[in-house]
């Protein structure tokens, strides 16, 4: 029988990638703390646990909150509450959602479609330019985006597709200006 005290051969473990393992072991002992807060209270010479004890929030649901409180079990007020305030209150002010973004890419087709075929959103998705084979449904929703989203640049694109000035058409960029109207009878 062997000895009780051996060691056990340290063996190479081919499915461990050393690389992966090295960023996790390293994420592990230096975590990035986004919230500011709690970075400035952090102290690197205690563990996580100790430092979210002090801080005066919890590491583990579970214990933080039993079941049954016990005199005895009561927790000893935190030694830096201003980090728990500080995250309430900052978890109190209301996020209003952004509007979504509109690329100029979007703005650029829907100008020169609109300019080109009014509302005649058929006649746009069998443009030669719409490259990525938008539906008559997609291209109108494209349209509404750019109505509701951009109201200055849609106003430009009203007032250049019915002025009859050149001087608004030459704003437009456009890769060619034949009429497809004529062309869809003549097939």
């Amino acid at each position: 029988m062997p000895k009780a005290r051996t060691r056990r051969k340290n063996r190479f473990q081919f499915g461990l990638n050393r690389r992966n393992a090295a960023k996790r072991n390293k994420r592990r002992e230096n975590p990035r703390i986004e919230c500011d807060v709690v970075r400035a209270a952090w102290d690197g010479r205690r563990s996580a646990r100790r430092n979210l004890e002090d801080m005066g929030l919890a590491s583990d649901p579970n214990q933080s909150v039993p079941l049954r409180m016990r005199r005895r079990d009561l927790k000893e007020p935190a030694t830096k509450p201003h980090v728990a305030q500080a995250l309430e209150q900052e978890a109190a002010v209301p996020v209003t959602p952004s509007p979504p973004s509109v690329s100029n890419d979007i703005v650029l087709m829907v100008r020169r479609l609109v300019h080109t075929y009014g509302e005649d959103y058929k006649a746009m998705a069998r443009d030669d330019n719409n490259h990525y084979q938008d539906t008559p449904s997609q291209i109108r929703r494209k349209v509404e985006l750019v109505r509701r989203h951009c109201p200055q640049e849609w106003e430009l694109i009203i007032s250049s597709s019915t002025g009859s000035s050149t001087d608004s058409s030459t704003d437009i960029t456009t890769d060619h200006s034949t009429d497809h109207s004529s062309s869809d009878s003549t097939h």
